[in-house]
């Protein structure tokens, strides 16, 4: 592609590299420029122009960002029409966004004439969400530029939400206020809705191994996928009252605590082919925590590792919550 100023009558075919706005005269960059628009421009006095010209081998912005994209197009996304090089990407369903970030890095470094841009990594998102933008920078690209993106299958999936039935049980000292299971219950059933599952109950029994124990044993047993506790003394050690009650049954602890604060106090456990969580205590706060990052991979089927869970660490750092007994200092 040649790129440059060049007399106004040579510019016939060409791309306008930069809009002109002039006294009742607007063109905007991009724009293929024609007789009319050489006339119109002459009559302003316009003696030279900044333009684009294609030479043999280019493919114009549009073609190219199409092409492109089918590079890395899944079942899971929506394009949108190709606009000034630019392509919307948007979810085709509720899901969680996957991709791998060194698989980014390297479409990104084929050429600095294509620019692909995603939301967070693991970001949960809903139908026709935007999820990205692919740009192609210049007016066009070489055809042998656009040939080298060909091996990006599955560069990005939304993976799709399966509704998930879930249980809450929540643990009691005495003299706690009705208010306080309260506000669990309600930010509890946010969250579940907001990932188009369902809450089928709530209940509620004293903070002791034996009541827990009893109380996990009854509702593992309900036609339920994943028991979520919220005790009412954070979890502190893998042989503290709730994860002690998991074992008690015969339960698994996958993995107890988060790279992610808030919501470091998070355990995962399993029993009889089911999931429970143990909630850390900013789950009470509708603020995003450590435990909307391990139920967005839940309720999307995604097999939960120590090596996955470890990764959270990357962006794990997020906004602190109200609820924090001990909020972050600052440096004085």
């Amino acid at each position: 592609m040649q790129f440059g100023s060049i007399k106004l009558e040579k510019s016939e075919g060409s791309i306008l590299a930069h809009s002109i706005k002039l006294e009742n005269l607007n063109i905007s960059k991009g724009t293929l420029l024609t007789e009319n628009h050489i006339m119109d421009l002459r009559s302003k006095g316009v003696q030279s122009v900044v333009v684009a010209r294609l030479e043999n081998g280019d493919i114009e912005e549009n073609k190219s960002a199409i092409i492109v994209s089918k590079a890395f197009s899944h079942n899971s996304l929506i394009f949108s029409k190709a606009n000034t090089g630019r392509i919307n990407i948007f979810s085709k369903h509720d899901g969680l966004l996957i991709y791998s970030v060194s698989s980014l890095i390297s479409f990104n470094l084929i050429d600095e004439g294509i620019a692909l841009a995603l939301l967070t990594q693991n970001s949960f998102v809903k139908k026709k969400q935007l999820i990205g933008t692919l740009k192609v920078i210049p007016y066009s690209l070489p055809k042998k530029t656009i040939l080298k993106f060909r091996r990006f299958e599955n560069l990005i999936i939304v993976k799709p939400v399966k509704e998930k039935k879930f249980s809450l049980v929540q643990t009691s000292h005495k003299n706690m206020k009705e208010s306080f299971y309260k506000k669990t219950s309600i930010e509890t059933k946010k969250r579940v809705e907001n990932l188009s599952c369902f809450l089928l109950d709530d209940t509620i029994c004293e903070h002791n191994e034996k009541e827990l124990t009893s109380k996990i044993s009854s509702i593992i047993k309900k036609d339920i996928d994943i028991l979520l506790i919220s005790c009412a003394s954070a979890v502190s050690d893998r042989n503290d009252i709730l994860p002690k009650s998991i074992m008690n049954l015969g339960g698994n602890i996958i993995h107890f605590g988060l790279p992610v604060d808030p919501g470091n106090l998070l355990i995962l456990a399993s029993l009889n082919n089911k999931l429970i969580l143990g909630m850390p205590g900013c789950a009470r706060s509708p603020s995003l925590n450590g435990l909307d990052l391990i139920l967005r991979m839940l309720v999307t089927d995604i097999k939960i590792d120590k090596k996955i869970i470890a990764s959270l660490g990357v962006g794990g750092l997020l906004k602190d919550t109200r609820l924090r007994p001990f909020p972050r200092s600052k440096i004085k």
